[in-house]
């Protein structure tokens, strides 16, 4: 198990292959070499925090064709719905409710096909397609007070 945003001293005892790395830096090389080759790796994505379980290395972790395992958060639930096809929601953040959702990814019938659904839920989440949604909202939002300006003129 290979643990991103915290540190080992955080827990009093870990199992032997528990690795933790804190929190990772991607504006330094080696730490980015890192985060992306552990993601390669991964054969299940878990952040359980309640109401907020990092939106976009969920994102990220999706587009790796990584099934996930996260708590249903507002933000979650919108973009994805109350039904996942590429991992399961979380509802109780316990050792043993998250040891169950790991059992049901690691026994699911087909493990592949939630790979490929998660990977497909957020192929088009790109960095252009995001630029050019948020030009297309200020060019809305511009028109719309452009349009404002002239009516109160």
């Amino acid at each position: 198990m290979h643990i991103i945003g915290i540190d080992r001293s955080s827990f009093s005892k870990l199992p032997q292959n528990v690795f933790c790395y804190g929190y990772l830096d991607k504006d330094n090389p080696n730490q980015l070499a890192l985060y992306y080759t552990l993601f390669k790796q991964a054969k299940v994505f878990i952040n359980t925090t309640p109401k907020w379980a990092g939106f976009s290395a969920t994102i990220e972790a999706m587009y790796f064709y990584i099934p996930v395992i996260v708590s249903p958060y507002y933000e979650f639930i919108e973009t994805f719905g109350n039904e996942l096809d590429f991992g399961f929601y979380c509802n109780d953040n316990t050792p043993e409710k998250i040891e169950f959702e790991i059992k049901k990814i690691f026994n699911y019938q087909d493990y592949k096909t939630l790979c490929i659904n998660a990977h497909k839920a957020v192929q088009h989440f790109t960095w252009g397609n995001y630029i050019e949604k948020m030009i297309s909202i200020v060019e809305d939002y511009s028109q719309n007070k452009l349009v404002q300006c002239n009516t109160l003129l």
